[in-house]
């Protein structure tokens, strides 16, 4: 009998509960790491971002080690008899955390704009510039250290599907408060390993890896859709569609913008009008 899926499964909520969870203790372990960079001593980067390096490769593990028991108790629920183990996706390369932290660290040995004359609480204008600094770079470096650890358990899914024989393809689920771009990936619906094992409802236009796009700060989750899985959108993934088709299809180059757009006007409770897309009469 086919098992019936969408994008609003309770496999993607409990895997995205899980990673949340993980998130938690990342962002815990950051702050704790936060003591070693000092923005008057810049030798104190490579010491940080070593440091940094280690929680993400620790975390990254974590993060694919619950997308392959995810993986793992989604076969389960299809009722497949044969063997699979999903293979851990590697972590970030070391390169890549190096660079994307001293993204994060850019602007701390950057001078910073003049702050008005009259420390408001007592302190040195330079602490309170440091302070500040440190504040950014802690919020870049959680936001990108955390989509680097997902992203291998985010692999570790799109990876397995591709080995596994009685994989398809592999969904992903956005929630419903997820940024526009997102909820926009979500409703292309399921993204098939070949048109051969997409039977009749794959979207022509989003086989292959077109949705492995994730950003900064995204909770997104994958999961793969298995033999004699029928996956349909949920009703949320749904009305995003409908907005897209009603507001954005046919405007080549400029669908995201106008996605963009509609989604917010929307989601304020507004129906968008032509003029705010800038549209000419």
């Amino acid at each position: 009998m086919a098992r019936r899926i969408s994008d609003g499964s309770s496999a993607a909520r409990r895997l995205r509960t899980q990673q949340r969870g993980m998130l938690r203790m990342l962002f815990r372990d950051i702050r704790a790491r936060m003591r070693t960079l000092d923005p008057a001593r810049p030798a104190s980067a490579r010491p940080w971002i070593a440091g940094i390096a280690t929680e993400v490769d620790r975390y990254a593990q974590i993060a694919a080690e619950l997308s392959a028991r995810a993986y793992e108790a989604e076969r389960e629920a299809a009722g497949l008899r044969s063997t699979f183990r999903p293979a851990l996706a590697d972590s970030p390369p070391a390169e890549q955390i190096e660079a994307t932290m001293r993204w994060a660290a850019h602007d701390v040995w950057t001078p910073p704009d003049p702050e008005p004359s009259g420390p408001a609480d007592g302190r040195p204008h330079s602490a309170r510039i440091a302070e500040r600094l440190l504040a950014g770079v802690q919020q870049r470096a959680e936001a990108a250290a955390g989509r680097l650890a997902l992203d291998a358990g985010r692999r570790t899914i799109v990876e397995a599907v591709e080995q596994d024989p009685d994989a398809r393809g592999w969904y992903r689920s956005a929630q419903p408060t997820a940024c526009a771009f997102c909820r926009l990936m979500a409703s292309r619906g399921a993204v098939y390993k070949t048109r051969g094992t997409a039977g009749t409802d794959a979207n022509e236009n989003f086989t292959g890896e077109g949705l492995f796009k994730f950003h900064n700060d995204c909770a997104c989750v994958a999961l793969p859709v298995l033999r004699g899985d029928v996956f349909s959108l949920s009703p949320e993934a749904t009305e995003w569609d409908r907005i897209y088709f009603e507001f954005a299809s046919g405007h080549p180059g400029d669908q995201l913008r106008r996605y963009r757009i509609a989604m917010r006007l929307i989601d304020q409770g507004r129906t968008p009008t032509p003029e705010d897309f800038g549209d000419r009469p």
